[in-house]
């Protein structure tokens, strides 16, 4: 039962402290890395250490500071996830409240994240019902063409308003005509 020593703590209460950072459980931390809720455990109390690829795939996953988690050394938190959410924000327009949004969805527990997604679903689909709705109480209401005939009324439509338009500017340089004269 080897314990890895560095910066003050050990190997093993740096995994306990990252997960209870992340408001994580020992099953829920262990899913997300691939692993059992029993590894987990065993890594926290000493029992075992975790292999390189394990604790690749624990900074990989929750973006940790490698050398934090193996020496406790620096952050425990890598910086990249800025950088990330910046060059995302750039590359799409984002405004600063949509990379807080982001940001913030992408730091909640899975589970719920998987909550708001559910409730967004929910709400698009109750929105889609009503607009169906609406479409079929406007469809009872307004008179059916055929295309032909609704292009026909588009044209019509453009073309009375070009005349008010000319209408109205001839009417304009009329005006002005008879006050220079």
């Amino acid at each position: 039962m080897m314990k890895v020593v560095g910066g003050g703590d050990i190997l093993n209460e740096r995994i306990k402290k990252l997960r209870k950072s992340l408001d994580l459980t020992q099953r829920e931390f262990g899913a997300r890395i691939g692993s059992t809720q029993n590894a987990i455990g065993n890594y926290e109390i000493g029992h075992r250490n975790p292999s390189s690829s394990v604790i690749n795939n624990i900074c990989k996953t929750f973006n940790v500071n490698e050398s934090w988690l193996r020496t406790g050394e620096g952050e425990m938190f890598s910086q990249e996830t800025d950088n990330l959410l910046d060059a995302l924000a750039e590359k799409y327009g984002l405004s600063h409240s949509v990379r807080v949004l982001v940001e913030e969805f992408i730091n909640l527990k899975p589970d719920i994240q998987q909550a708001f997604v559910d409730y967004a679903v929910k709400v698009a689909r109750n929105l889609a019902d009503n607009t169906a709705n609406d479409m079929q109480c406007l469809e009872s209401t307004v008179p059916s063409m055929t295309v032909e005939e609704a292009e026909a009324e588009y044209i019509k439509s453009k073309s009375a308003s070009a005349q008010k338009t000319d209408s109205n500017a001839l009417n304009s340089t009329a005006a002005e005509k008879s006050k220079l004269a």
